[in-house]
């Protein structure tokens, strides 16, 4: 468990791996699931340590890797049974996942499972975590539902709220102005996404209640003879 490490600048994650591996083959549950929590845990941004809120972005490559290796090892249905009593590997695989359609830009797709992720995840640190790597694709506001934006919406006020009771002192850190600036361009991201699904589905409305062009032509002909 020791062998984790994850440093400012340098993340090795071959010992994580060969620990994990050996793990694996010993069938040994208990220790796989407590590695997986360790290198969660290290990875993710502590929300307790706004300090080095930028600089625990830089360790999610370790997960992200790790994540991959899980993803392999237990992405089969038929490891259902490991999935089911680790929540953890669970939890990478379904991050694994995510990686992947965020590189084939399914940005819908990803939405989806980002929210399943924040709904079974109760650690604000992940929460934090898999909204930093959503965040930069939201941009494209045509990409998303008003029903996911509606739902990221409510969770990122949540957490938003859970950071503040969290810390309570955090009018007197000044890395706060940091958070506090990168969630005001997230629900700014997000105000302009549900304007903009809002539209659509009006523009949507309208075309429905209008009759083709071709229909009203013929009408304007029956009437003038």
């Amino acid at each position: 468990m020791d062998s984790v490490s994850c440093t400012d600048s340098v993340v090795d994650v071959s010992p994580v791996c060969s620990a994990l591996g050996w793990a694996i083959i010993a069938r040994n549950r208990d220790f796989v699931s407590q590695l997986v929590t360790r290198l969660l845990w290290a990875g993710m941004p502590r929300l307790g340590s706004l300090v080095s809120f930028q600089l625990g972005w830089k360790r999610s490559r370790c997960i992200r890797e790790v994540a991959a290796i899980v993803s392999c090892l237990f992405g089969g249905g038929c490891n259902q049974n490991w999935l089911v009593l680790s929540p953890e590997i669970a939890f990478l695989v379904r991050y694994a996942e995510l990686q992947q359609l965020l590189a084939d830009k399914q940005i819908q797709a990803a939405v989806n499972t980002v929210l399943d992720l924040l709904t079974a995840d109760s650690m604000s640190d992940g929460s934090l975590h898999l909204l930093m790597l959503i965040k930069p694709h939201l941009t494209d506001v045509s990409s998303l539902r008003r029903d996911q934006i509606e739902l990221l919406t409510v969770m990122v006020t949540d957490l938003r709220a859970s950071i503040d009771l969290t810390l309570p002192d955090h009018s007197v850190d000044p890395n706060m102005t940091v958070l506090n600036d990168w969630f005001f361009g997230l629900h700014d991201l997000l105000s302009r996404a549900r304007a903009a699904a809002i539209l659509r589905g009006n523009a949507s409305s309208n075309s429905e209640l209008m009759p083709p062009f071709s229909d009203v032509r013929s009408e304007c002909t029956v009437l003038a003879d």
